[in-house]
């Protein structure tokens, strides 16, 4: 993400949304989580993904 601010200083739609979830998880992480993995902090914490 920095190296697209950085370099590109325009941004398409995917880029625009990319830097708005990015900004949520910073700005709102207990909020954001379940938008974006579908499930609780707690949830992801206590169930680590084994490859």
């Amino acid at each position: 993400i920095q190296a697209m601010i950085y370099y590109q200083k325009s941004f398409d739609n995917t880029g625009i949304c990319m830097l708005q979830v990015a900004k949520s998880l910073l700005c709102r992480p207990q909020q954001s989580v379940p938008t974006v993995f579908g499930i609780s902090e707690s949830q992801l914490i206590s169930n680590p993904v084994i490859p």
